[in-house]
C-alpha cells in the first residue's frame, strides 16, 4: 500500500535561510516554486519504484 502522509523535519543551525541561494543551488533538481502559507516552497519529485514522491523545501520565518 502507498504511504499516505508526510514527515516534517526541522533544523535550528548553521542553516543557509536565504530561499534564493537555495534554488539557485540545486536549480537542476527543483521542479517548481509553490507558495504555500506565505512561504516560498521549493518542489522536488523522485520516481521510487512504481511511486512518484514529492518532497516540499521551505524556511520558515526567524520571527517567534
Amino acid at each position: 500500500m502507498p504511504f499516505e502522509g508526510c514527515a516534517i523535519a526541522l533544523f535550528a543551525d548553521d542553516i543557509n535561510d536565504d530561499m534564493d541561494s537555495f534554488i539557485k543551488e540545486n536549480r537542476r533538481s527543483v521542479l517548481k516554486v509553490e507558495q504555500i502559507g506565505g512561504h516560498a516552497s521549493a518542489v522536488f519529485q523522485e520516481k521510487l519504484e512504481n511511486d512518484t514522491w514529492t518532497t516540499f523545501v521551505a524556511f520558515p520565518s526567524k520571527r517567534r
